[in-house]
């Protein structure tokens, strides 16, 4: 086991479902567990190419990553 809590739950998809996963996991266990949404479409930036993240969206990232001990990425938002 590894005895740590989620904090924050970072998506490039807002309609995945998981907001709202992890929305009813706060409201039902009273957690409070932070969702933040990076994509192109909240950090426009200049073009790049497909599937490739934006400055803009690595610089959002890294800066909600600062302060943790640990982060774990599951997916493709991988520049912390």
């Amino acid at each position: 086991m590894l005895g740590a809590d989620v904090e924050l739950v970072v998506s490039n998809n807002a309609s995945a479902g998981v907001f709202g996963r992890v929305d009813r996991l706060n409201k039902q266990y009273g957690l409070n567990i932070r969702l933040a949404h990076i994509s192109g479409l909240t950090h426009p930036g200049g073009p790049g190419a497909k599937g490739e993240q934006t400055l803009e969206e690595s610089e959002a990232i890294t800066g909600l990553c600062e302060g943790f001990n640990l982060v774990t990425l599951l997916g493709y938002i991988a520049s912390c």
